[in-house]
């Protein structure tokens, strides 16, 4: 059996582990070093202190020799076709962790958990700088909370499952050509347009919100709710931006095409509410599921005994006989002053569709000895017919009263000879 020796004394390699810039490292000293570029193992050369084995992957070559080549910076190798480009093999495990495995199909790498700890020298945790473009799927932070403190324009896109997402999300000081979409046609911030959209990703106004309804039932688009504890209003405003006399309102749309709307402007501390449509306007009050008042072109309906505080103030128009017709318009008033300055031989009264009693009154002056041709199916009291006065100057009250559409009509004589 043949025999050999081997002299220890004639081992000289010392591993020295992590390099320190306080050791006083000796000839055939092995370190291992990170300088930020390449992470390799290092054999002394020359007794040094504070002197690293290597700056950017350049070996300090006056004190060090390169003696087992590392890898990039952080354990990865380059690779891939293109530059800048770090290639993970299935298999690949990082100090003992579940190892890396890569699916072709489905283009989805499984990564094991990985702590990121340690940091700059008396600081206990480790930010992580991250340049360039991100692009992360899904994003997993265990127990922990995981904070991202990352530049402008290093994200371009990303979608982090909802059950990953931290309790509060602060999003500050968006770009004029950023905008934020939190789920698609969700919450949509539009800085180029300053717009702010809900259920749809390209608001109109400043602020924009639509939903889609079930066909069989009515939608609540909005809704504004104060959760008082007291006796006290919940309010929703319409404020123009200046201290000077201006316009505000809302506009009530019939449909899409945002045409003949209800508008309600308090123009200058008045207010109006127009319906602008065009085919046939108008506006009911309801109360308690019955209407109560409704307001055409044409007419005003009260559907309940009317109590006025207050007295009657009737438009009174004054309108002139021509060619010995006279006009009376009841859809524009109902008492008309008239000068009688030659025969009526022909009484016109034009009435308010489908009107029910209307009611007509002349206050008639006498310019001389003139009269009226009363229609043919007016009847008076005790059939007798009144004379008007025929001295110029005195003034005669007459009222016509229909209940039929002028079918018939009822003559009062509320008084004679005024003077």
């Amino acid at each position: 059996m043949s025999q050999f020796f081997i002299d220890v004394g004639k081992i000289k390699l010392t591993w020295q582990g992590n390099w320190s810039n306080s050791t006083a490292y000796v000839v055939d000293d092995l370190v291992w070093f990170d300088d930020g570029s390449t992470v390799s193992t290092y054999i002394c050369v020359a007794d040094n202190t504070n002197q690293s084995p290597s700056a950017t992957g350049t070996v300090n070559t006056s004190y060090w020799n390169l003696f087992a080549g590392g890898g990039l910076a952080g354990g990865l190798q380059p690779g891939g076709t293109g530059s800048n480009q770090i290639q993970i093999r299935s298999g690949l495990a990082l100090g003992g962790e579940a190892a890396f495995t890569y699916d072709p199909a489905t283009d989805v790498m499984s990564v094991p958990a990985i702590a990121v700890t340690g940091g700059a020298a008396g600081s206990p945790t480790r930010d992580v700088d991250i340049t360039g473009s991100i692009r992360a799927t899904e994003i997993y932070e265990g127990s922990n909370r995981l904070t991202y403190n990352i530049g402008g324009g290093q994200i371009t896109s990303g979608t982090v499952n909802n059950d990953r997402l931290p309790a509060s999300i602060n999003v500050t000081d968006l770009s004029a050509t950023t905008s934020l979409t939190i789920k698609t046609s969700g919450l949509k911030f539009d800085s180029s347009t300053d717009r702010v959209g809900v259920g749809t990703a390209v608001p109109g106004t400043r602020l924009d919100v639509r939903s889609v309804a079930l066909a069989t039932e009515d939608d609540v688009v909005a809704r504004f709710r104060s959760d008082h504890t007291n006796n006290h209003a919940t309010l929703i405003e319409v404020q123009p931006n200046t201290s000077q006399a201006s316009k505000s309102g809302i506009v009530l749309h019939k449909n899409s095409t945002r045409v003949d709307g209800c508008r309600i402007i308090n123009d200058n501390g008045t207010i109006t509410i127009d319906n602008q449509d065009t085919a046939a306007p108008k506006f009911n009050v309801d109360l308690g599921g019955t209407n109560r008042l409704m307001l055409t072109g044409t007419q005003v309906i009260v559907n309940n005994p009317l109590v006025v505080n207050g007295c009657f103030d009737e438009n009174y128009l004054t309108p002139n006989i021509t060619s010995n017709t006279l006009t009376l318009d009841a859809t524009e008033a109902s008492v008309f002053g008239i000068t009688l300055n030659q025969i009526v031989n022909t009484l016109n009264i034009t009435l308010p569709a489908n009107s029910r009693a209307v009611s007509v009154t002349m206050i008639i002056t006498s310019n001389g000895s003139y009269t009226i041709t009363w229609p043919a199916n007016t009847r008076w009291a005790g059939g007798n017919i009144p004379t008007l006065s025929q001295v110029a100057g005195r003034i005669d009250v007459i009222t016509l009263t229909t209940v039929n559409q002028g079918a018939t009509w009822l003559g009062f004589v509320g008084g004679t000879e005024f003077q």
